[in-house]
């Protein structure tokens, strides 16, 4: 899909969200409902958040190390303020520019940790929602979910040195970066899985918890239901913050609890807001940190 008609896409389905939202719900009801919850109940998945985008740092230090600590600081949140506000997925682009402007790393480097940390992600939230799954549906169904992610998951070194070895290196010299770092340093590889996973535990933690506040469901059924909106971020298109598409993940992920319509559809803004009210809280936040100054100055 070109440019123009993804944008037409992500304006029909912000305006999408505000007429059905306004409909089904009322927006008047939406807000009210944060009125409803104590703000203890927000402080620690407030924080929990704030932990996940360190883990992210750690991520990032780790594998393009050592860095300075404050521009990996800013480098997550200005990342994840493009990334969740921008339509078509154009927030992505910013990653690999960003660590050019702070850490002088090439668009390649940049480009193919990107990739490879987009895999872990969805790879851990993919586990996350077998293991959350198995648990609401039927708890005999945990350990073999678990073995079954345990086998892949030492199967990818194995994976990406096929990927060293063959033709898709010759078709895609981008792919040969990752692979490299695969086969270089299979200690830094297991790490950066180890912090893929911590992030994404401590920030669905978070997620959950907000959905088990505002629509009075179990801890598991909010997982899935957090599960459910961060998978929409993989989508070519989306509406402007995501506006929308989140929404409509959450709410069909919901479908495994016993909301009615209306609950879960406010539970998915609800969520949605909370996700962007800390978006625009660190994206500020990161703005007082100083830029790097240009190393060809």
């Amino acid at each position: 899909m070109t440019a123009v008609p993804s944008l037409i896409v992500s304006i029909l389905l912000t305006f999408g969200l505000i007429i059905v939202g306004e409909y089904l719900v009322g927006w008047a009801k939406v807000f009210s409902a944060w009125t409803l919850v104590p703000w203890m109940h927000l402080l620690l998945p407030g924080c929990l958040v704030l932990l996940s985008y360190a883990l992210r740092g750690v991520r990032i230090y780790d594998w393009y190390g050592p860095l300075d600590v404050l521009s990996v600081a800013r480098v997550v949140a200005l990342h994840n303020f493009w990334n969740n506000l921008l339509p078509m997925r154009a927030g992505e682009v910013s990653f690999p520019l960003l660590l050019k402007q702070h850490f002088d790393v090439s668009l390649v480097q940049g480009s193919a940790g990107l990739v490879w940390f987009r895999v872990l992600d969805l790879s851990c939230l993919l586990l996350l929602f077998a293991v959350s799954m198995s648990i609401v549906i039927d708890i005999r169904l945990l350990v073999p979910t678990i073995i079954l992610a345990v086998i892949t998951v030492l199967a990818a070194p194995r994976v990406m040195g096929k990927i060293k070895q063959g033709m898709l290196v010759s078709r895609f010299p981008r792919l040969e970066q990752l692979a490299r770092s695969f086969t270089s340093s299979p200690a830094k590889v297991w790490r950066c899985l180890v912090w893929t996973f911590m992030n994404w535990s401590v920030k669905l933690t978070a997620f959950a918890w907000i959905l088990s506040v505002f629509a009075q469901i179990s801890f598991f059924e909010g997982m899935v239901g957090a599960i459910g909106g961060e998978i929409t971020t993989v989508l070519p298109v989306h509406g402007f913050a995501g506006a929308g598409t989140y929404e409509a993940g959450v709410f069909g992920f919901l479908q495994i609890s016993d909301l009615h319509t209306e609950a879960a559809l406010a539970a998915g803004i609800n969520l949605h807001l909370f996700l962007l009210s800390i978006t625009f809280m660190t994206g500020i936040a990161a703005q007082l940190v100083p830029a790097p100054k240009s190393r060809n100055s």
